[in-house]
């Protein structure tokens, strides 16, 4: 489960500054970025990223295994995965937000844009990957159980005690 959720994230870091060049795009008609050194400026950015989507690496980590414990539809995993992570995104944008200018206000959440974009993009890239994961996961859970009816099983018990 954890190297899933860590090549997801490092995917969704990687592609977060091509997001935030389409976002700027969108939302001004202009990428801004005329030159190399324009594109050298995005490397802070870049590191940043990786920093503050730390927390969100870990409780996607957690996200992943309580997601995997729960039902059997792979559908429905997903769609639960692609909420929680935007769930966690907003607020860890909000938390940075409230923690910079301690104020909220919808321009600010408007950094949230590229973060999704990039995570969306990450996690459907990475589908394939998720099925596997979670039949995987299934399989083992099928396994552990089947080894506990047989351990059920072996136990005798003695009426005459």
């Amino acid at each position: 489960m954890f190297l899933h959720t860590i090549y997801t994230w490092v995917l969704a870091n990687l592609l977060h500054p091509l997001a935030a060049i389409l976002v700027i795009w969108l939302i001004t008609g202009d990428p801004g970025l005329y030159s190399m050194e324009d594109f050298i400026l995005l490397v802070p950015f870049f590191m940043f990223s990786f920093f503050v989507s730390i927390p969100s690496l870990l409780l996607g980590w957690g996200l992943l295994e309580w997601i995997a414990c729960t039902g059997d539809d792979v559908i429905g995993k997903f769609i639960s995965w692609v909420f929680g992570l935007s769930v966690m995104i907003v607020l860890q944008m909000t938390a940075i937000c409230f923690w910079v200018e301690e104020k909220i206000e919808i321009d600010s959440l408007a950094m949230c844009l590229p973060a999704l974009i990039s995570t969306w993009l990450a996690i459907v890239l990475r589908l394939r990957d998720f099925k596997t994961v979670m039949s995987t996961n299934r399989s083992s859970q099928v396994q552990s159980q089947g080894e506990q009816i047989r351990i059920d099983n072996s136990i005798k018990i003695d009426p005459n005690i």
